[in-house]
């Protein structure tokens, strides 16, 4: 009996940290996609810039 208890322990434990892993990658995953977003509107606000200065 007492070992099933520490089973269920070990696997309440194993999923804290899986979630904990999850949430932390997708944190940076996010930081990630704002980098590229902002990126991306300084291309777009440069190529909008030139656009109007060529007309």
């Amino acid at each position: 009996m007492d070992l099933v208890i520490v089973e269920l322990g070990l696997i309440i434990v194993a999923i804290i940290i899986s979630m904990f892993i999850t949430h932390t990658g997708n944190l940076m995953i996010e930081s990630r996609l704002d980098g590229i977003q902002n990126s991306l509107n300084y291309l777009i606000r440069y190529v909008s810039d030139s656009m109007t200065s060529i007309v």
